[in-house]
């Protein structure tokens, strides 16, 4: 059972890299995080999460 769990993350791994690969424009990259929460029950991206919301929205009104 645990073989065919890890024969099909490694097909979707393959495939959600090939799409997103397709989708970037040139010269983009494609950056993933997963995600946990730790015993006390944050999630610990929340820094860095916030950070990427304050350049994001900053590059909206310029047209990115």
């Amino acid at each position: 059972m645990k073989a065919a769990y890890a024969k099909q993350a490694a097909h979707d791994w393959h495939e959600f890299v090939a799409f997103r690969g397709r989708e970037l424009c040139p010269g983009g990259r494609l950056v993933v995080l997963t995600m946990a929460i730790g015993d006390d029950g944050e999630f610990g991206y929340r820094p860095l999460f916030k950070c990427m919301l304050a350049e994001l929205t900053d590059l909206v009104p310029r047209g990115w």
